[in-house]
């Protein structure tokens, strides 16, 4: 695995999954059978991992996967075992897109490639065997937000042909409120993992050391910014069992309005960062919104299948509630919930792509 960062790896040490999940993988991958044609290429300049299914003749649908690791560490690779049984289970061709990683490549740059792998393929796909009439994009928690940020791109510049469909695995959706009821329920079992996710989530955003501190702190928001997430953050799109009682929404607002908070507050609110800050959800294809219980971004998931639904876009909406972040990887050694998340993605594409 190519694309992992030791110094990341070292920080999360307090919290430890993600070293387990990178220590693990490897192993997984060296030791799985009946695997695809697996190669490494680039399309449009940018590093990918391409599952193309054994004796394939003529086009096949395609789906282009991003993958998750807070945008800093992981690459397709880490994702063999899924993406392979996805390629060879349903006959699809899957693209892993290795994007640059935060720090040394932080926003635009992950963003920026995904984004040109997938207008390449949506425009040349037969070179690889692709019908660019029967194209999905999916993601995983970093990934989820890169392809959300990738759709709401091409939606706006009226790409043809366009994305069928999408699958969304707990996304990072927003970065502007983290006063969540699931944010609040972790942090009385969890001492660190708030601020390993906004650690990782700064680097992402290339934030100054005063910026992080104000954004780690959570005193970076102007109150516009506090108005608008609450307006799409929108509460009243989240299931009445998860707001628990005595529940009490925060804020970030900062005490004192300075030019690092209007900075910040700018950078949260732009739609490629925050996807769920979408005025207008419409237009976006048929979408599959995996979430999970144990995951700070669990409401922010089902808030956004409510808002999808109600921009008329054909929305299936899957919370695995007594699940947790990361269970994708992890049907081979026997989770059930990564058994169930596998084959609810794979009854989706069957029935979209």
């Amino acid at each position: 695995m190519k694309n992992v960062h030791v110094s990341t790896i070292g920080y999360l040490t307090k919290g430890s999954h993600p070293v387990v999940l990178f220590v693990q993988s490897q192993y997984w991958t060296r030791n799985s059978v009946f695997f695809p044609q697996i190669s490494n290429s680039e399309i449009a300049g940018v590093d990918v991992r391409i599952f193309k299914p054994q004796g394939v003749t003529g086009l096949v649908p395609g789906f282009i996967y991003l993958h998750g690791g807070s945008w800093s560490m992981l690459d397709s690779e880490t994702y063999d075992n899924p993406l392979s049984n996805i390629s060879r289970e349903l006959n699809v061709v899957v693209i892993g897109v290795d994007y640059r990683l935060a720090p040394e490549f932080p926003f635009p740059y992950p963003y920026d490639d995904c984004l040109a792998v997938t207008k390449f393929i949506l425009n040349n796909g037969e070179l690889y065997g692709i019908d660019t009439m029967r194209v999905g994009i999916g993601g995983d928690s970093a990934g989820g937000n890169l392809a959300a940020a990738v759709l709401y791109t091409l939606r706006n510049e009226q790409q043809q042909p366009a994305v069928k469909s999408h699958v969304s695995i707990y996304g990072v959706l927003q970065v502007c409120d983290f006063t969540l009821p699931i944010y609040q329920t972790r942090a009385k079992y969890e001492k660190h993992f708030k601020a390993q996710a906004l650690y990782l989530t700064g680097l992402y955003l290339n934030l100054t050391e005063s910026q992080l501190d104000l954004f780690m702190y959570g005193d970076f928001s102007t109150p516009e910014l506090d108005t608008l997430c609450k307006k799409y953050v929108n509460l009243n799109y989240l299931p009445s069992e998860l707001l628990f009682e005595g529940y009490e929404r925060g804020d970030h607002v900062a005490e004192e309005v300075t030019e690092d908070v209007r900075t910040l507050s700018k950078i949260v609110a732009n739609p490629l960062i925050s996807p769920l800050l979408v005025e207008d959800l419409s237009g976006l294809p048929t979408t599959l919104v995996l979430s999970v219980g144990w995951d700070i971004l669990g409401d922010e998931n089902q808030i956004y299948a409510g808002r999808l639904k109600a921009a008329g876009v054909k929305v299936t909406s899957v919370h695995m509630k007594e699940s947790f972040h990361g269970c994708f990887n992890l049907y081979h050694i026997g989770f059930r919930s990564g058994v169930r998340a596998l084959n609810t993605v794979k009854k989706f594409l069957k029935e979209t792509l």
